[in-house]
């Protein structure tokens, strides 16, 4: 009942509708309850109520009933199916049995208007009838078949069933050390196939070893023996793709194979056991037995082929935990899983060896007791690493924390935990992770951290402007209040400004120089020049600065940028107040000088001793006196810019010999001399010969006067492609370590309470403007074994002579 339809009775339907001219024909199955139409010709409905049925009778007294008018029958003349529709008039059935004889259903055929079949009609009927009840016959045995199919499947799957149960237990059940839970598989194996012998081979070098066993008793094999591969069954299995199962050796091909008379065993079935790929071998799973036995099934073969993956992954995975064990012995830290439940419950699945000499706990410790490391944590630190194992459970976030330990009355020591953690279908979750101690580096950090703080300090409260720019854009990335104050920007505007809406177009010469200076030597400055202010006033500034790097590699430039107005403002108020000095005392100086002169030359008459002495002392002291008064005045036109340089391409040596020639008089009376290193090259420098001379000569000059008695000042040369440096150096006492800073400075003086050299204390700070308005640096060495190195860098230019 309810079967689909089928298209052969549909066939067989319409034939009987054609055939014996009636508008309905149908093949009816018939149950206690109803008639179903398998297939219908002329009729919508799928089926009917028994009850009313005609088919029923037919089935009832199993024999073909006709009824040509069912109006005067008065089984059905009150019947629905005659009074409605389809309004039956005409009836005509055959039964259709199975093939016990039993009746199934019926052929029939049906008409509105009454009428009667003749005998041929009758027959055509039957004929029909067995055409139907054949069709239905096949589909019983077909259906008898696929049972008897269905039945045989049901039964190889409660074999594979009963394998894979037994597998299953065996994966997940078998507790103990990879040999006790092999040795339990083979036990499980030989009783599941029913076999005496179950062995895990190894096959090394020809050789067959067996590994681990299980066998019934009185069978002479135990773990160690050795044998040739070549006389075993394994040598057959080895060379299978699959399992190799063989039921009766002596009636199979293999029954002439040296293994069946070395061992005489009739049922057989092993597979190989891979490694890492399939080329390499470890040896195999085999079962045996002296007698043979009925073919091995599908079930079997699929016991052995798996219990050979269990096998190989039980061996791979304990040769991968050896290696890991060895590789995690190196690492200085310990690899863990940890694991936390929903009520609380906590453990460490695994622990490396590396953890006792974090905690001093053995990793088995660890793993039987989780509270053994975290009884170690720093008191003030566990709240915060619960807490963040807590959000990690919960957002399934990565755990990354930093965090003490203490033991016992040890120091506390840092350590950084790292892991991943992973929802497990219980709802615990297990983290995968790495502890590791990093005592060092956070004492190195926190270190930095307090150095950043002090730094930081600095650069806020520094009263000179601070600030790190973008080498390549100039963009300001950081600046203190002090740069900020004077300008009249904002924080937030300041950043925003180009390099030009701040410095004057007319210091771009000079920017170019600084740029190139630091590209060149990694540093600028000091130098001067003016920022221009938020209402389009301008202010000096005096700028040094350095290039760094940041982590990636990135150009950048810190740079000390100094309000320089108030001592621009005291600058000027000196250096008028010394120009004004020096000319009103000069004119009547000139004239003490003159007369002076006059006197001691005797022009006026022989003078007493004492007189003369006097008058010398006063002489030379009006010398020493107009030389400070030269000197201020060359130092307030350097300054002011109005010391005129004229600067062109002149070869070096003869102003160096001209420069010695001028000053080795002034040493002949003591004995010193000066001695000249010529450089190897005629080397050409662009610069204002005269201002070059005086600047040598301060240094010369210095040099004899602070030389002992007959020793020699000398002078050398060095280069490199671009630069050129002359040395002066001298044996006297030096300069004061603590007064090198100043060295360059305008009146200073090493010793100055003692005045035992005469000087005006203005010579370097006027050599340094002149060499520096001409391009060059001067530079102060102390002399390995005592003195003095003065060194005066120039470019070197190209002669256009």
């Amino acid at each position: 009942m309810q079967s689909p339809a089928d298209s052969r009775l549909d066939r067989l339907t319409e034939v009987a509708r054609f055939s014996l001219s009636v508008p309905i024909a149908l093949v009816t199955l018939v149950d206690n309850e109803r008639q179903w139409f398998k297939s219908r010709q002329g009729l919508n409905v799928p089926e009917t109520s028994r009850e009313i049925s005609f088919c029923g009778h037919v089935i009832y007294w199993d024999t073909p009933m006709l009824i040509p008018d069912a109006t005067e029958d008065e089984r059905f003349a009150d019947n629905p199916l005659v009074t409605g529709s389809p309004g039956i008039r005409f009836y005509a059935g055959v039964p259709i049995h199975d093939e016990s004889g039993y009746p199934l259903g019926t052929l029939c055929v049906i008409d509105t208007q009454p009428r009667t079949f003749d005998e041929s009609q009758m027959e055509c009927l039957q004929r029909l009838a067995d055409l139907a009840e054949e069709s239905i016959r096949q589909d019983q045995r077909q259906a008898r078949s696929l049972d008897q199919a269905q039945r045989q499947r049901e039964l190889e799957l409660a074999r594979t069933n009963r394998a894979l149960a037994l597998l299953n237990d065996i994966a997940f059940e078998l507790q103990g050390s990879l040999d006790e839970q092999i040795q339990q598989a083979l036990a499980l194996g030989r009783q599941f196939l029913g076999l005496d012998i179950g062995i895990v081979s190894d096959i090394t070098g020809g050789w067959y070893t067996v590994r681990w066993c299980d066998a019934t008793d009185g069978v002479p094999l135990e773990p160690g023996q050795q044998f040739p591969l070549g006389d075993t069954y394994c040598d057959m299995a080895l060379s299978q793709k699959r399992e190799l199962a063989i039921s009766s050796m002596k009636d199979s091909d293999a029954s002439a194979h040296p293994c069946y008379e070395a061992f005489q065993l009739e049922a057989y079935i092993g597979t190989r056991l891979e490694g890492e790929t399939q080329d390499d071998v470890f040896g195999t799973v085999n079962f045996s037995s002296p007698q043979p036995r009925e073919p091995f099934n599908d079930s079997e073969r699929l016991f052995i082929r798996l219990l050979g993956q269990w096998v190989s992954h039980q061996l791979i995975h304990h040769n991968r935990q050896h290696e890991l064990e060895k590789l995690l012995q190196q690492i200085p830290g310990a690899i863990y899983q940890f694991r936390l439940w929903p009520d609380g419950t906590m453990a460490f699945p695994f622990m490396s060896s590396g953890v006792e000499a974090l905690y001093g706990v053995t990793p088995d410790e660890a793993m039987r007791d989780a509270q053994s490391l975290f009884s170690q944590t720093h008191p003030e630190d566990l709240p915060t690493i619960n807490a963040s194992i807590q959000r990690s459970f919960e957002t399934l976030e990565p755990w990354n924390i930093e965090f003490r330990t203490q033991r016992d009355d040890d120091l506390p020591r840092w350590m950084k935990g790292s892991s991943v953690p992973e929802k497990l279908p219980d709802g615990s979750v297990l983290w995968h992770g790495f502890l590791g101690d990093i005592h060092q580096r956070k004492q190195a950090e926190l270190a930095l951290e307090s150095s950043e703080a002090r730094l930081r300090g600095l650069f806020e409260f520094s009263p000179i402007g601070i600030a790190l720019n973008d080498l390549e854009t100039g963009r300001f990335l950081e600046l203190n209040d002090a740069l900020l104050a004077p300008t009249g920007y904002t924080r937030e505007e300041f950043p925003q400004l180009t390099h030009w809406e701040l410095t004057p177009i007319e210091y771009e010469p000079r920017e170019r120089k600084a740029l190139e200076t630091l590209r060149t030597t990694g540093r600028y400055g000091p130098y001067e020049k003016e920022f221009i202010r938020k209402d389009g006033s301008r202010y000096p500034v005096r700028l040094q600065g350095m290039q760094i790097r940041d982590a990636n590699g990135k150009p950048l430039i810190w740079s000390l940028i100094e309000d320089i107005t108030e001592s621009k403002q005291i600058e000027n108020m000196k250096n008028q107040f010394i120009a004004t000095v020096s000319h009103e005392l000069r004119t009547p100086l000139t004239a003490i000088m003159g007369s002076l002169k006059l006197v001691n030359s005797g022009t006026a008459g022989q003078l007493p001793e004492k007189a003369g002495n006097l008058l010398t002392i006063a002489q030379r002291n009006s010398e020493r006196l107009a030389q400070l008064i030269n000197d201020l005045l060359d130092m307030e036109k350097l300054v002011s810019g109005k010391l005129r340089i004229s600067t062109r391409i002149e070869r070096l040596n003869p102003i160096i010999d001209e420069a010695l020639e001028a000053n080795r008089e002034l040493g002949t009376e003591r004995g010193i001399t000066l001695a000249y290193q010529a450089c190897t090259a005629n080397f050409a420098v662009d610069v204002d010969r005269d201002r070059l001379i005086q600047a040598l000569s301060n240094l010369l000059s210095n040099a004899i006067k602070f030389s002992p008695d007959h020793s020699s000042v000398e002078i050398r040369c060095s280069c490199d492609d671009q630069l050129i440096a002359i040395h002066v150096q001298d044996r006297g006492p030096g300069v004061p370590q603590e007064f090198e800073y100043n060295l360059f400075d305008r009146f200073a003086q090493a010793e100055a309470s003692n005045r035992k050299k005469p000087g005006t204390g203005l010579g370097l700070a006027i050599t340094r403007e002149l060499v520096e308005q001409m391009g060059g640096s001067i530079h102060y060495q102390a002399r390995e074994g005592g003195g003095a190195t003065f060194t005066i860098v120039l470019p070197i230019a190209e002669p256009t002579f």
